[in-house]
């Protein structure tokens, strides 16, 4: 009990020197924002408010876009991920990496904090 006492308030104490920086540099306003986007995307385990866009044409697989998204830096790095569980597709764990993705509009993830939209086109 005392070590998850001693966690909070180091997690507390990050927060607050976190808050004071940004509010130095950018603004009480942008820190509040900040603080806000942190605690929806990782506290919460909501989306982040804006994410990258990337549009690609139908049947584009998906190591290619997690690739040339940014969500992976070569087929070989996505492929892993995949084989891990650390990639969503619209929330829901992708399990082939030999996957394609055809019309409409998801929203990848990979691990905690990296995340795109990717638009399909025909």
């Amino acid at each position: 009990m005392a070590l998850r006492t001693a966690r909070s308030i180091q997690k507390k104490v990050k927060e607050e020197l976190a808050l004071e920086i940004t509010a130095r540099y950018q603004g009480e306003e942008a820190a509040a924002k900040a603080k806000d986007e942190f605690d929806n995307v990782f506290s919460r385990n909501e989306l982040p408010a804006d994410m990258a866009e990337f549009s690609f044409e139908d049947g584009v697989g998906l190591l290619d876009a997690m690739r040339e998204s940014g969500l992976a830096s070569s087929n070989s790095d996505a492929r892993r991920a995949i084989e891990a569980g650390s990639v969503k597709i619209n929330g829901e764990k992708a399990g082939d990496p030999k996957a394609t993705l055809e019309s409409g509009e998801y929203v990848a993830q990979v691990g905690k904090r990296k995340f795109a939209k990717i638009k399909v086109t025909k």
